[in-house]
Parts: C-alpha cells; sequence; structure tokens
C-alpha cells in the first residue's frame, strides 16, 4: 500500500477519533503498518457475514454502509448507518465471539481501508508512543458505542411506538441542543431502527404530527415544545 492512496483519504482519516493526536506527518508510516489493503464494494454488497468471525476493522473512505441484526424469522434491525470516516467491526474484532450477530452492508458503491486489528493493540518498536494513543483512542470509541447502546436499548424498551419514536428524537435533540432534528436515515431505515413495520411508523408519525406533537418532512423534524403555562 503505497503512502500516495493514504494521502488521497487524509481529509477522512484524521477525522476519525481513533486518529485523534496522531500527527498527519506519522499517519501515512502508521497506516502502512496498520493496514490489511483498500477494497472497495458495489451497492448490496455483503461487507461482513452474520456467523462469521470478524477479523478486521474497518473505516469507510467513500460510500455509505449498514449495520444490520436479523432474527431468527428473517426479520431485519437497523443498528447503524455509516458514512465516510467511520469506523466498523472493532466490538467483534477484539471480542472473544468465535463469530458476528450482525452483517455489515454496502448502501452505495463503498471503499472501505481495512486494519489488522492485532497491530493496533500490540506496539511495535517504531512507533511505541503512536500506539499508545491508538489504544487510548479505541478504547474512548468502544465506551461511546457502549453509550449509543444503552441509549437504543432506552428506546427500543419503552411500550408504545409512540413512545419509541419520541424517546429517540427527544435524545437526539438534547444531543443536538436544538429541537430541529435531522435523522440519519430515511424512513424504512427509521423503521428498521426501531424494529417497527415502516407503515405502522408512517401512520403513528402522521397522527403526532396533526396533535402538534411535531412537524416533519422527509427526514427532516422539529419536536414541538409543550406550552408551559404559569
Amino acid at each position: 500500500m503505497t503512502a500516495t492512496i493514504f494521502q488521497e483519504y487524509t481529509p477522512i482519516l484524521i477525522k476519525n477519533p481513533l486518529f485523534f493526536n496522531i500527527p498527519i506527518s506519522a499517519l501515512d508510516n502508521l497506516l502502512s503498518c496498520l493496514s490489511t489493503g483498500i477494497s472497495m464494494f458495489q451497492k448490496g454488497d455483503t461487507i461482513f457475514e452474520s456467523q462469521k468471525k470478524i477479523e478486521k476493522i474497518g473505516i469507510v473512505l467513500e460510500g455509505n454502509i449498514q449495520i444490520v441484526q436479523d432474527d431468527f424469522y428473517g426479520n431485519r434491525s437497523l443498528m447503524e448507518l455509516l458514512e465516510p470516516g467511520d469506523l466498523f467491526g472493532e466490538s467483534f474484532a477484539f471480542s472473544l465471539m468465535p463469530f458476528a450477530t450482525i452483517r455489515v452492508l454496502s448502501v452505495t458503491q463503498t471503499i472501505i481501508l481495512f486494519l489488522d486489528p492485532k497491530k493496533i493493540e500490540t506496539p511495535c518498536d517504531n512507533y511505541c508512543d503512536l500506539h499508545q494513543n491508538l489504544i487510548h483512542n479505541m478504547l474512548q470509541i468502544v465506551s461511546m458505542k457502549n453509550v449509543l447502546l444503552v441509549e437504543k436499548i432506552e428506546v427500543l424498551s419503552r411500550r408504545s411506538l409512540r413512545d419509541k419514536i419520541l424517546a429517540y428524537l427527544s435524545i437526539l435533540a438534547s444531543k443536538n441542543k436544538s429541537n430541529h432534528i435531522l435523522l440519519p436515515f430515511d424512513r424504512q431505515g427509521f423503521a428498521d431502527f426501531l424494529c417497527v413495520d415502516r407503515s405502522a411508523l408512517s401512520a403513528e408519525l402522521s397522527k403526532l404530527q396533526k396533535e402538534g406533537k411535531l412537524q416533519y418532512k422527509k427526514n427532516d423534524f422539529h419536536l414541538i415544545l409543550p406550552e408551559t403555562s404559569w
């Protein structure tokens, strides 16, 4: 893998939390040590398969991917939608699980950089300080994804579809410090994330809008705050 290829994607890579506090001047050599290659996938391709061991960590360089989970009956739940610069596969790559319980799918034509997890966790002679940063950054990433998982459990634990919708939108509004929300996925993706039928989701959103709870157009949402009486 030549440094020229890595340099092409440097603006994307330096935004990834894995490379926080890594000097740009050292990034090419570090990636040459960690990388197992760059691969292209077409729309609909499977990047990681369920029930197989994940032995690499991926970073999206171009395109979009989905992380999904299928139950015994074939029902799909959308776990995450990733864009250029996002990292995936680290939880399974570092775990002792013999196989993954998720699938990673290419939503568009996608280019992925794959990293060797063993080289991340084992410092080499040349880049000891940088590897310490990598290990620290990876712990931060795994911790943050655990927080996101807890948030999703909080949403899915709500009894009604209405409560699930409002709980998720409330979490996003709190993070953005604004009642204006841009969902990271389309209507089908939203339904898959909530593990509900798309038509049921659309019907409930329509009811919430008529009741004045929210306004929306496609994936652009606006939560309407209740009036406070004094």
